[in-house]
């Protein structure tokens, strides 16, 4: 069994009225973090087909490389 920290279910993980916390911004580049993260673990040839655990692992490695959340969000294309 492979332990993964911090452990976070994202497509269980927002809130219902996250709107009223978050900017326009940051809820936009927040959604997008969603829909990459599912398109990573969709069946090809919708998405890339990969294991939860390591699709979790690569956004880790991602914010780990910045220095605050909203740093990570802003490396996000929404492009």
């Amino acid at each position: 069994e492979r332990r993964t920290f911090p452990a976070i279910d994202i497509e269980r993980s927002s809130t219902r009225r996250e709107d009223l916390l978050l900017g326009p911004d940051i809820l936009k580049r927040a959604w997008l973090m969603r829909r990459m993260y599912l398109q990573m673990i969709s069946s090809p040839p919708q998405g890339a087909g990969m294991d939860t655990a390591v699709a979790m692992e690569a956004i880790v490695q991602q914010i780990a490389r910045t220095k605050t959340n909203l740093e990570f969000l802003e490396t996000l294309n929404s492009d």
